[in-house]
């Protein structure tokens, strides 16, 4: 579970936390939509959106602990890859990725750790 939180003052000046989306739990909702695209409502703000959550989008979010950096969780990816031809390289995980990556990102439900920061 991500060791961070949001926090946002509100307009009247009080606080509210906002949970982030823990890896295994994004990890389920791309998972139920076999690499198709689907709406994601995001409840807090009452936002819908179109995502494609990629071929490998979520067996790569099961590995989103709010710790690793992309690096790290391609390099978990393709250590218990299953496949019968070689496992994709960084460049073809994060285009996979990406989309869905944006998105959750965009709507700030999901945590990664840049590979510069101190651990």
């Amino acid at each position: 579970m991500p060791r961070a939180s949001r926090v946002w003052r509100r307009r009247d000046g009080s606080f509210f936390y906002h949970e982030l989306l823990a890896g295994e739990m994004a990890a389920q909702v791309f998972g139920t939509n076999r690499g198709h695209r689907f709406i994601l409502n995001q409840q807090h703000s009452g936002v819908s959106l179109k995502v494609n959550p990629g071929k490998y989008g979520a067996k790569m979010l099961a590995l989103v602990d709010g710790q690793n950096s992309f690096g790290e969780i391609f390099d978990a990816f393709r250590a218990a890859w299953k496949g019968q031809a070689d496992a994709p390289g960084n460049d073809a995980l994060f285009a996979d990725f990406a989309e869905g990556y944006e998105t959750l990102n965009a709507l700030e439900r999901l945590l990664l750790r840049h590979p510069d920061a101190m651990a």
